[in-house]
């Protein structure tokens, strides 16, 4: 007779949450003191921004309190890189963000001095890139361009001289906003990062909100007050920009634009960042599969494995009610074959995954018209 045994062991089926990135960001960029240069520090609405930087006026500075503040949130987090502009390096100072030990778990960089180099995006760009080939991060840059010489510049001069910092670049993972009322960065990142709205909503949005503490109204050479129309102008080259709306009260913002093609899917920053969001979750559950055998060419295995990698999309497609208003989901419900499983080889699988965004209206058009059917009634 043998000796009886029990054994027993533990199944992961990797069903735990996933980590957070999304409104999260690291702002870069030079403060009013040199001590902090170099150090990761994690920053809350309760944070000292003096210590970290600086009694003087810096453009970190001017941008963490205009996102605090838009951002309306208790629970706001962001990290802060303060850095010598004079140290050319900065796809160095941006590693140590991005490796271990402090592998930030973020959604994009924020770098506040103002760029009027068309290389200098172009370098920002690539250090995006590489994030992606060396630590696997989806990573936006959200970057900012000079406001008007209120001394030299009149509005013509300035619309020029602006979109020719742009022309004919792609830049895929960047947008680029113009410091026209000195904060502009900030306010847009703040709301960026409100959960008064999802990740899916585009910052046009108005039923959140104005926009909080955008800086005073800018003027040109001639005194002459910045208007709607080259705000339009702007945007339409690409630019993320404020706007208003005659006989309304508040400013709002418009959509805010990356720096790819006319033609691209991810023209607008809010398509950018939910399919980073969905890039980042399949990748981690087609790790946890690598050499399993359960997932096989068999119809079985196939049809357990579509679930399997539809986790993302159904979690993304929940939708909340809050009274009698639905709040959809980031995407919509993924259809039946929204996962699709093609085995290449015995060792070489491919997945292909659809995502349907929702409709959103950005250009509303009301016809109203009489009806004088019921004349001598």
């Amino acid at each position: 007779m043998s000796f009886g045994k029990a054994t027993v062991t533990d199944v992961d089926n990797n069903q735990g949450a996933f980590a957070e990135h999304e409104r999260a960001f690291l702002v870069v960029g030079e403060t009013s003191i040199s001590t902090n240069n170099g150090k990761i520090i994690a920053v809350s609405p309760n944070s000292d921004l003096v210590a970290i930087c600086g009694a003087n006026e810096s453009r970190v500075k001017t941008c963490l309190e205009a996102m605090i503040a838009n951002a309306e949130d208790e629970n706001f987090r962001c990290y802060v890189l303060p850095i010598d502009e004079t140290d050319n390096d900065l796809a160095e100072q941006l590693d140590k963000a991005f490796k271990a030990p402090n592998d930030l778990k973020i959604e994009g960089v924020v770098y506040t001095t103002a760029l009027s180099d068309q290389q200098k995006i172009t370098d920002f760009q690539t250090i995006l890139s590489t994030a992606i080939s060396k630590y696997a991060k989806r990573l936006s840059g959200h970057l900012c361009c000079p406001g008007i010489d209120v001394d030299t510049q009149t509005w013509s001069d300035y619309e020029t001289a602006t979109k020719a910092i742009i022309t004919g670049l792609i830049a895929d993972d960047i947008s680029m906003t113009p410091l026209l009322h000195g904060n502009n960065l900030g306010v847009v990142m703040g709301r960026l990062c409100t959960r008064k709205a999802t990740v899916a909503d585009s910052p046009m949005r108005n039923n959140t909100g104005a926009l909080i503490g955008l800086g005073s109204d800018p003027v040109d050479s001639n005194g002459a007050a910045l208007e709607l129309a080259l705000l339009e102008s702007l945007s339409l080259a690409r630019f993320s920009v404020p706007q208003w709306y005659a006989d309304y009260d508040g400013k709002y913002w418009a959509d805010h634009m990356m720096l790819t093609t006319e033609t691209s899917d991810y023209k607008v920053f809010e398509n950018r960042r939910v399919m980073n969001r969905l890039l980042r979750r399949v990748r981690l559950l087609a790790i946890s599969k690598i050499a399993d055998r359960s997932f096989n060419s068999t119809p079985k295995s196939i049809a357990f494995h579509q679930t399997f990698f539809n986790r993302p999309l159904r979690e993304d497609s929940k939708s909340i009610k809050i009274g009698e208003r639905e709040h959809p989901g980031l995407i919509q419900p993924p259809k039946d074959k929204a996962v699709n499983i093609v085995w290449e080889t015995k060792y070489k699988v491919s997945l292909s995954l659809t995502a349907t965004p929702y409709n959103s209206p950005k250009e509303i058009t009301a016809y109203i018209s009489l009806d004088l059917k019921n004349l001598g009634e």
